[in-house]
């Protein structure tokens, strides 16, 4: 294109007589062209400004009075670059300005008018650099310019004739070169102002604070774009937000933890004092009563007296074994199982999690141990089943006997603890008991996650492991 463009425009000037006459002008247009391609996939900016001075430079060869338009494309290139079209209004008014006096050449072609519009723009470009609006190619650009304009200046006005006129030219024309130079260098690294680095350069500067609208437009400068603007304060305010929402989570979850280790002590002191009440109070009363009753004749109403204790009593240290915290030494089908021996009915275990949170642990203990109590007493079964199963990503546990059922409506208070329990821990329970049909309790285990799992027994081994240091401790 620059060739299809700049060679017949720069052929057909009335300054093209020669070759050294008409190809150094033909070169730098060309240069343009060349820099607006090689900026066309990378960054399109780049190359609507090659383009346009390009166009502007070989207009100047074919019409005198445009000999100084691509001026006021670079003074447009220095006071807006990153965009096009500059969007606040005192850059719109300069670069409107510059556009008007370059439009006389009979001005703007003064050597102190020339000069002076170069060291306006060196001005301009240098602002830009040190407040980064635009990174340092406006100041390349100007400083390209400046040395072109007051070199060719400087060589007229040393060696005035036609020597010195086609020795300034040439400068000038090296000097405009030199923009077309470093449009190309600097249209490779277009990200030089990138909003986002910007952005995360000020967050690293302000972690805890919110940037806001318009700090981040007085970093970005000449990123003007309303919608643009409006879409990274609302990046970083939703960052912002959610590392609030971060701490504040991670505030609750902490005074949640605290909560539940001061209910768990509570907990335990409670279940401590019922023990003690237990083996203070119950355990004499009882004592007091078997005695009473073995000295009682021999009669069916003493015998169901007797058995009507002997419940009682075995209610009493199910009861107890209901309080005893869990040693958390043995996995928890191990626990089972252990409560499965004392049973009178064979229990069978199986499939049962490896690892619980002490709190499901526990309930889940209290229920199996309920649910055998429950069905020594009233099922009349053979054989007792506890398994465990995976059931869309969360625990059942399932105790199951074949005696002879009751009915699911006629839960008594086994059942009914069981049910507070599983309410106590956000489980859910399904009691089926039909009658000649065996008595099935599934309890869904809420979901949890199994990191806590892991931290939890690493926490209880450390706490086992600081009980028995303290044991061997002479």
């Amino acid at each position: 294109m620059g060739v299809a463009v700049g060679l017949p425009t720069t052929l057909a000037s009335a300054t093209a007589s020669s070759y050294f006459s008409w190809f150094p002008d033909f070169l730098v247009g060309w240069l343009f062209f060349a820099a607006a391609g090689w900026a066309y996939r990378s960054f399109r900016v780049a190359t609507a400004y090659g383009v346009l001075i390009g166009c502007l430079w070989f207009a100047g060869s074919v019409l005198p009075v445009a000999s100084l338009w691509h001026r006021g494309a670079i003074a447009q290139l220095v006071l807006a670059w990153s965009l096009v079209r500059p969007r606040r209004a005192g850059a719109i008014v300069a670069v409107v300005s510059a556009y008007a006096l370059n439009l006389v050449p009979g001005i703007a072609g003064r050597p102190d008018v020339s000069i002076a519009f170069a060291a306006v723009l060196i001005a301009v470009g240098a602002v830009r650099s040190v407040t980064r609006r635009g990174g340092s190619l406006p100041l390349m650009v100007s400083i390209s310019f400046g040395v072109g304009v007051s070199g060719a200046h400087a060589i007229q006005a040393g060696a005035p004739g036609g020597s010195g006129v086609y020795s300034g030219l040439l400068v000038y024309e090296a000097g405009v070169a030199g923009i077309a130079l470093t449009l190309a260098i600097f249209a490779g690294r277009p990200t030089s102002l990138d909003p986002t680095d910007v952005l995360l350069d000020l967050r690293r500067r302000r972690p805890t604070r919110e940037v806001g609208g318009a700090m981040l437009q007085r970093a970005l400068r000449d990123i003007d774009d309303p919608a643009l603007l409006e879409a990274l304060t609302t990046a970083d305010r939703l960052t912002t937000t959610g590392a609030e929402l971060e701490r504040e989570a991670n505030s609750r979850l902490r005074a949640l933890i605290e909560s539940r280790d001061r209910l768990a002590a509570a907990e335990t002191q409670e279940r401590a004092r019922i023990l003690r009440l237990l083996g203070e109070e119950l355990d004499p009363l009882y004592e007091d009563v078997r005695a009473a009753l073995a000295a009682l004749p021999p009669s069916a109403g003493a015998e169901r007296m007797r058995h009507r204790v002997a419940e009682s009593a075995a209610e009493i240290d199910s009861l107890r074994a209901g309080l005893l915290a869990p040693t958390g030494d043995a996995p928890l089908a191990s626990e089972i199982i252990e409560l499965g021996s004392r049973s009178p009915i064979p229990v069978k275990v199986r499939g049962l999690p490896r690892s619980l949170p002490a709190a499901l642990a526990e309930a889940v203990r209290y229920m199996c141990s309920e649910a055998i109590l429950n069905a020594v007493k009233h099922s009349g079964a053979s054989l007792i089943e506890i398994r465990g199963r995976r059931t869309m990503g969360r625990w059942v546990i399932d105790i199951a006997d074949d005696g002879r059922g009751r009915g699911a409506a006629r839960s008594g208070t086994g059942l009914r603890g069981i049910s507070e329990r599983a309410q106590q821990v956000g489980a859910r329970i399904q009691v089926t008991s039909p009658p000649g049909g065996g008595t099935r309790v599934s309890i869904e285990l809420p979901g949890f996650s199994r990191r806590v799992a892991r931290n939890r027994r690493s926490a209880d081994d450390r706490r086992r492991g600081a009980r028995t240091r303290e044991q061997d401790a002479p």
